[in-house]
């Protein structure tokens, strides 16, 4: 007999579904300002298939968490300065130039 979907989810599952929400909810309540219409269907688009992604998919989780960090780190580092992209070495050598596309590039020939 075959267990249905949502049965077989674990608690982890569900905080991974929770925090996309919470994160989405998060982005909508305060850059709502920011956004169009064309963004914010894109947004509440996104979530849904994002959280189907990553039960489906397990190490797709990972991968989604890892972005998000760097993502809220490199907003961090720039402090509203897109100049800062030149000096922080972070944002200069890893995140936000041309070595960093060279090093997405590499990592992505050596991933296939």
């Amino acid at each position: 007999m075959r267990v249905a979907f949502a049965a077989g989810l674990s608690i982890i599952d569900w905080i991974f579904a929770l925090a996309l929400v919470v994160g989405a909810g998060y982005a909508f309540v305060h850059d709502n300002e920011h956004m169009n219409d064309y963004d914010k269907a894109v947004m509440i688009g996104t979530v849904p298939a994002l959280v189907a992604l990553g039960w489906r998919w397990k190490p797709a989780r990972l991968m989604m968490a890892s972005i998000a960090v760097l993502s809220l780190l490199s907003i961090q580092i720039y402090q509203g300065d897109l100049a800062r992209a030149d000096s922080a070495f972070f944002l200069k050598y890893f995140l936000s130039s041309q070595s960093a596309i060279l090093w997405m590039s590499a990592l992505f020939v050596l991933a296939t």
